[in-house]
């Protein structure tokens, strides 16, 4: 049986998509690893703000350890979509994954302005903006919206 060019690529997908789907359980969501997402979601959101890439990593290190394990879980499943995530809004297909994930951006978002120096700057955009610690674990009794004359 000769093998034909249509065949081969067809055989290729589900293989290539089970390598993927099996290498991101193996090395991502069996550790709960959700840095890329986070980084993701951060990096799409907030572009116009300049944060570095060191204020990125420690907030989704310090975020990745505060989350139940069972909700690092999902977050680091729908992690295996970030290389096109920054592209195209993949989890638009439906009303459910849609509601769900924009639920998700805004904790991580909010989560790190409040985390960082942003508020304590007036909202300055032409800053960098500093990651001071998670909010409000670090700073238990600050808040960030406080302004004393």
């Amino acid at each position: 049986m000769k093998l034909t060019r249509r065949q081969f690529f067809l055989s290729a997908v589900p293989v290539c998509t089970s390598l993927y789907v099996g290498g991101w359980w193996i090395f991502n969501v069996r550790r709960g690893e959700i840095s890329h997402i986070v980084i993701g979601i951060l990096n799409k959101r907030l572009s116009y703000l300049n944060i570095s890439d060191r204020n990125l990593e420690a907030f989704a290190s310090d975020i990745q350890t505060s989350l139940p394990p069972r909700i690092r879980e999902l977050i680091s499943w729908a992690g295996m979509l970030t290389p096109v995530y920054s592209r195209i809004e993949v989890f638009q297909m439906s009303p459910y994954t849609k509601k769900r994930f924009e639920e998700l951006e805004e904790y991580i978002i909010s989560k790190f302005l409040l985390s960082s120096d942003f508020f304590y700057n007036n909202a300055r955009e032409d800053r960098e903006i500093e990651y001071i610690g998670l909010y409000p674990y670090a700073r238990p009794c600050s808040n960030p919206f406080a302004r004393f004359s």
